[in-house]
């Protein structure tokens, strides 16, 4: 498995900045949090010149900047798909093969909730076919929260075997998922029920009680035991290094640095054979 940086973590940075750091540290590509001003041709010739690859992108439909494709006002939902298709676009001309789906959001809690999921559903439907063509996959986005749609590892089941696409799977949020192991085992408990829908893989730990976004091994995840689950699974996209940016990181370098070099020291103990 490879490992990559989600750029959230230096969203304050210019991309022309974060690349090389990204680069310097060692990892293998990078996320993208938001859709560069450049055009996807010149960017991708940018990571190009740092050997990285591109790996995933996130796209700008969310209910914070007032577009949901799931919402019940058609226009925020019409710009919601938009947007996502937009992104669709972007990953089509850079060879980016990954395109999250967040902000599907509950809102107002007094619509009824069926009518989000089927919305939600159609939406998909047309996006995955447009994901499709483009040979670019859809990544569902877990949060844990009820005001979310994707709440959890079987709403993500259910939702993709109701679209029924080929082209729709699901981000595997560590962080995310070790609030929810109350459910589960432990995470490779969700690696299982997971297993033949998982496209994308982010990595952050925690304490099993908010999500802080910590550097893998600063939490309570068994790190070994979940990239074994992984590699068993036969999963060998990347692992995205997933951050807290912004006012959040108060050392944004060290974080990063901190997350490549753990990572790579618990994927070389499997390679070997070796317990930490």
């Amino acid at each position: 498995m490879k490992v990559s940086l989600y750029t959230k973590v230096f969203q304050y940075l210019h991309f022309r900045k974060i690349i090389p750091l990204i680069k310097d540290f060692g990892y293998d590509g990078l996320e993208l949090d938001r859709l560069p001003e450049a055009g996807p041709t010149l960017f991708k010739e940018l990571t190009n010149s740092y050997g990285l690859d591109i790996v995933a992108l996130q796209s700008s439909a969310h209910v914070a900047s007032g577009s949901n494709i799931a919402s019940g006002n058609a226009d925020k939902r019409f710009d919601g798909a938009k947007s996502v298709a937009n992104a669709i676009d972007f990953a089509r001309d850079c060879a980016c093969p990954i395109v999250q789906i967040r902000g599907m959001y509950c809102w107002p809690y007094s619509s009824p909730y069926k009518g989000f999921w089927k919305r939600a559903c159609q939406e998909l439907r047309r996006l995955a076919s447009r994901a499709e063509s483009s040979n670019v996959k859809l990544s569902l986005h877990l949060k844990h929260t009820i005001a979310y749609l994707i709440n959890s590892p079987w709403a993500a089941r259910d939702m993709i075997e109701e679209v029924g696409s080929s082209a729709l799977g699901v981000t595997f949020d560590t962080g995310t998922l070790n609030l929810m192991t109350f459910r589960a085992d432990s995470l490779v408990g969700f690696v299982e029920i997971l297993k033949d829908v998982i496209v994308h893989v982010h990595v952050s730990d925690n304490d099993g009680y908010k999500d802080f976004k910590y550097p893998p091994g600063r939490g309570n995840i068994n790190w070994e035991v979940l990239l074994m689950a992984l590699r068993d699974i036969q999963y060998d996209g990347y692992l995205s290094v997933d951050l807290a940016g912004g006012f959040m990181q108060r050392d944004p370098h060290g974080a990063s640095f901190e997350s490549i070099k753990y990572l790579r020291n618990r994927l070389n103990d499997i390679e070997n054979g070796n317990r930490p």
